[in-house]
């Protein structure tokens, strides 16, 4: 079965740059489907691609929940600092010596987080801290998670995965179902960075470690790579992963990127490259399509560029400078450049 890739990013419009070689895409690599006036006009076309309504804001007095729809189901009072209530377990122990202080962050719309540290006002380390997960409707899903937790949710907003920024449960990642059922733990001994990709994959940085490991959404392994044995670097920015291939891409940000065959680790190629944002697998004509932002000068702004690059040997096939993404898969792409919006079958 043919596997589909599919990305939305709306970027920040870095302004129009027009260079006379690529125009438009090679027709020997793509052909023109449609072009559109306007953001609105692609949404007609692609209703599926149209932003979906925010369902968390946090306000200054509540946080406020709301449906598809924009209609209010809950509501939460914000509690930056309080008495620790007498429905809490360590009320009875605790009540008359400290409170509760609290950091409301919202994860794109779809999670609040509470971050709850027990403690004095002059001390600035808390005896006791806990995050707690609460769902779109305003449900608390996870509790009692350890201090310092980082949160991430992927694309297709059925997962998310936590990971820790302090000490105390340092390389410890968890990764959750959206209704907050775990579906495993994964530790190491040093500090973790998570990210989703576009597959929804977990991607796993060790960077003390100077390994990097790939989850699908049931936990299972599908990259384990030592980056500083195998490729004698010892920081990367991100890991594109095709299952398809079983081949990988690594990004550095020293300008560099490495494919790499996942059964054998070895190293098919490597060229110099700019910062990689995207890079999609397509099998069936043998090339990557990558979307990098770049820039030449320093203090210039930096602007985005569509690349198709050949599987086998690293060489760039065509390329073409664009002012937005708005969406690629394997059968299309369609992006803004100079005002308008333009669509290619890939």
């Amino acid at each position: 079965m043919k596997l589909k890739y599919s990305i939305l990013f709306v970027f920040m419009s870095v302004g129009c740059f027009a260079f006379a070689q690529d125009t438009t895409f090679s027709e020997k690599y793509f052909k023109l489907i449609n072009t559109y006036n306007s953001i609105d006009e692609v949404y007609r076309a692609h209703p599926e691609l149209k932003p979906k309504p925010t369902h968390i804001v946090i306000n200054d007095d509540e946080v406020v929940f709301y449906d598809d729809n924009g209609t209010v189901i809950n509501r939460m009072p914000v509690k930056h600092k309080e008495d620790i209530p007498k429905t809490d377990t360590l009320y009875e122990k605790y009540h008359d010596k400290y409170k509760i202080s609290r950091r409301y962050i919202n994860v794109e719309g779809e999670l609040l987080v509470i971050a709850k540290s027990y403690g004095n006002e002059p001390s600035p380390y808390p005896f006791r801290s806990l995050t707690e997960v609460y769902d779109k409707t305003g449900k608390l899903i996870v509790n009692n998670l350890l201090e310092d937790t980082y949160v991430k949710l992927s694309p297709n907003g059925k997962y998310f995965a936590t990971s820790y920024e302090g000490e105390v449960g340092m390389g410890l990642v968890h990764i959750f179902d959206i209704t907050g059922k775990e579906i495993c733990t994964y530790k190491n001994m040093n500090e973790s960075s998570i990210r989703y990709d576009i597959n929804n994959n977990l991607i796993i940085n060790s960077m003390n470690d100077f390994y990097v490991v790939v989850k699908d959404s049931l936990c299972n392994d599908l990259v384990k790579y030592d980056y500083f044995k195998n490729l004698n670097i010892n920081y990367i920015s991100f890991v594109f992963y095709s299952g398809v291939l079983d081949q990988f891409l690594i990004s550095t940000l020293n300008y560099k990127i490495f494919y790499i065959d996942n059964n054998s680790s070895k190293l098919l190629w490597e060229r110099y490259f700019d910062s990689v944002e995207a890079c999609i697998f397509n099998k069936d004509k043998n090339n990557l399509i990558i979307i990098s932002r770049t820039t030449n000068k320093k203090n210039l702004p930096k602007f985005l560029k569509i690349y198709v690059i050949s599987i086998n040997s690293g060489n760039i096939i065509s390329k073409i400078h664009i002012g937005k993404l708005i969406s690629i898969n394997d059968n299309l792409i369609i992006f803004e450049k100079g005002g308008k919006y333009y669509e290619y079958e890939i």
